[in-house]
């Protein structure tokens, strides 16, 4: 059996505009999508009822993200001066979700809930990946502002 060994020359360019993408990090440099702080705030109130009606609980979320690194491409100012600004870090976001439910209606196995996900209608990236071999970049949205309701039957008591 013989073996062959193929060296490839590396792809060169004379294009005067290419800038090649550089990702070196160093120690100590923070990790991709890795916020700072991120926390959310909670909580949920249950309406006096009795058995009869139903349980009827109120709710809100309230989601923050500090801004965070999405792609080391950007860690160049030449990259930076070159796309118009630097999309490698995602602002903050505030999203706020609201929710209303109501279990065993009148007794029943039937319950009923309704939401609301990003009821401020914050726009907001979820995630920039880095330069593209088209010469665009391109990004994730967050969920825009969604309303719905959801109906459920439970079979059995």
């Amino acid at each position: 059996m013989r073996t062959e060994i193929i060296q490839i020359a590396p792809i060169a360019t004379t294009d005067p505009n290419y800038v090649p993408a550089t990702s070196a990090t160093t120690p100590g440099s923070p990790l991709v999508l890795s916020p700072k702080d991120k926390y959310v705030v909670s909580g949920d109130y249950t309406l006096p009822s009795g058995p009869n009606i139903g349980r009827i609980t109120i709710g809100a979320d309230f989601v923050h993200t500090d801004k965070q690194l999405s792609t080391y491409d950007y860690q160049n100012p030449a990259v930076v001066a070159e796309m118009g600004g630097n999309f490698g870090t995602l602002p903050p976001s505030n999203l706020l979700n609201l929710n209303a439910s109501w279990e065993s209606i009148f007794e029943s196995t039937i319950d009923f809930t309704l939401f609301a996900t990003n009821v401020t209608q914050d726009h907001y990236y979820l995630f920039v990946p880095g330069l593209d071999s088209a010469g665009a970049e391109f990004a994730s949205l967050g969920e825009p502002r969604m309303y719905g309701a959801r109906l459920r039957y439970r079979f059995g008591r």
